[in-house]
């Protein structure tokens, strides 16, 4: 009837449509970015590591109501049955290709820039404002 592969992809998809994958998948980039930007790679290796497992983490839904679901659900539609591939010029998957460069930029900006070590508020260069000063009186009071 249906092959190894078909009930491999079919185990897939239903595992990787439970709402708890996909919005747990949303938290990714920007703790990846965290991690880049932090110098933390722990951290990111386990997001990483965490991005492979996750469409098998969680169980099967139990039905189709949640919207997570519906979107993950729509995706499959859209790749597997529908027959298109996820990245291409035609609208809506270039959006897909427009994310890329942004992504890309967006991860050589965090890697680039220097995590800062110390307070950015209090520069230890200037004198100790004291605890009193109100930014809105109009008036400082250094000491």
């Amino acid at each position: 009837m249906y092959g190894i592969g078909w009930r491999v992809s079919e185990t897939f998809w239903n595992r990787h449509s439970n709402p708890k994958s996909g919005w747990s998948r949303m938290l990714v980039s920007p703790v990846l970015l965290y991690a880049v930007y932090q110098r933390r790679w722990r951290l990111a290796g386990a997001v990483v590591v965490f991005t492979v497992v996750n469409p098998v983490l969680f169980g099967p839904p139990a039905d189709d109501q949640a919207w997570m679901t519906r979107v993950v659900l729509a995706e499959r539609w859209w790749t597997m049955e529908h027959g298109q591939p996820v990245f291409e010029l035609s609208y809506p998957n270039v959006l897909n290709v427009l994310n890329i460069p942004v992504a890309g930029y967006a991860f050589i900006a965090a890697y680039r820039r220097r995590p800062s070590c110390h307070n950015p508020f209090r520069d230890s260069t200037q004198n100790h404002v004291e605890a009193s000063y109100s930014p809105f009186s109009g008036e400082s009071r250094v000491r």
